[in-house]
């Protein structure tokens, strides 16, 4: 609700006409909606203002309900002598501010704190405000799901502070459990397993790697198993291939620490060949068409001396008889194990 001040102004001969005792107010109520008219107030008295002394009259309507109504006064004197007897009324509303609706103002910490927050609520293009209830605040509101009326603050106490397990723990945890399958990866497993060549990374730690960079290093009294990637032209085309492992790269090849050939498997071993070896202890394939692997047994590798050599990959075509060096290999160390019972 509002209030709005309603003002006349009545003039004889060109001046203010002050001292009116008689001047009464009549007031129309407007319906926005159809513009129904009701007769609100009729013939009140109204108050001459008397600061201004210029023939102005005032009235004070209270509870003016401008959301659904318009108002119209209109002023009367019944005096001769006025140029018009009868004037519309200009009207003035009361701003609906703090004070008009508490009755009071408000106290602040500091001055100008409500004015300042006010201009910043409000500087937007369109500001939306919605109060059903006084706002809720921290534990006050609803809690969701059961039980019914327990507090948020409750439900955060309640989470566990175990603290999360170590991956020692969590490994430990599934290698004790009685029942363990990988049949979720589908044929990978046996893919692995069926496969002619099987690669394992374990820890430096535990055994040196086979194959360094170009460098290899092997040990005594164990079987050796090596594999060369990376190969420059398709192995596997050529007539014979050879890797060659000597003390110095002068040496000839029947000088040579070990050699193998594709076809005839251990063909040179301690400067020996022929019948002097067993070429079935050691064997040359070509697993693919960039790769050479070769073997040698526990029962050779353990006659041979812990040294740093050289080694080599040589091919021989087919139909044209070329000589291609397919790796200029690098170093080739051998060292003993620390056991070296080979039965």
């Amino acid at each position: 609700m509002s209030t709005i001040i309603f003002g006349g102004h009545f003039i004889a001969s060109k001046a203010g006409k002050t001292g009116l005792a008689d001047v009464t107010v009549r007031i129309t109520r407007i319906t926005l909606a159809d513009l129904t008219l009701n007769a609100l107030v009729t013939d009140a008295a109204c108050t001459e203002d008397t600061a201004s002394a210029k023939g102005g009259y005032l009235y004070r309507l209270a509870n003016a309900d401008l959301s659904t109504y318009a108002y119209a006064a209109y002023m009367t004197t019944a005096d001769a002598t006025v140029d018009q007897k009868t004037v519309a009324a200009m009207q003035e509303l009361v701003g609906a501010d703090i004070l008009a609706i508490l009755g009071s103002v408000l106290s602040e910490t500091v001055a100008g704190y409500l004015a300042a927050g006010l201009k910043k609520l409000l500087d937007v293009a369109a500001p939306v405000f919605t109060l059903a209830s006084a706002n809720q605040i921290g534990d006050s509101y609803a809690r969701l799901g059961a039980p019914a009326g327990a507090s948020v603050s409750a439900d955060i106490a309640a989470i566990p502070t175990t603290a999360a397990p170590t991956a020692a723990a969590v490994a430990a945890a599934v290698w004790a459990y009685t029942t363990r399958s990988l049949t979720s990866f589908g044929t990978l497993i046996a893919d692995i397993w069926s496969n002619a060549t099987r690669t394992l990374t374990q820890g430096a730690a535990s055994v040196e790697d086979a194959v360094a960079g170009d460098d290899v290093t092997q040990y005594l009294g164990a079987d050796w198993d090596v594999t060369l990637t990376g190969l420059p032209s398709d192995v596997t085309t050529y007539s014979k291939v050879y890797v060659t492992i000597k003390k110095e790269p002068t040496d000839p090849d029947s000088a040579a620490v070990v050699q193998w050939e594709k076809s005839a498997g251990l063909k040179v071993f301690n400067a020996k060949s022929g019948s002097d070896i067993a070429p079935a202890n050691g064997a040359l394939t070509t697993p693919s068409a960039t790769s050479v692997r070769f073997t040698l047994k526990a029962v050779e590798s353990v006659k041979l001396q812990a040294l740093t050599m050289h080694y080599d990959v040589k091919g021989i075509a087919p139909t044209t008889g070329l000589n291609v060096v397919l790796s200029e290999g690098g170093k080739f160390t051998t060292k003993w194990a620390i056991t070296r019972a080979i039965t």
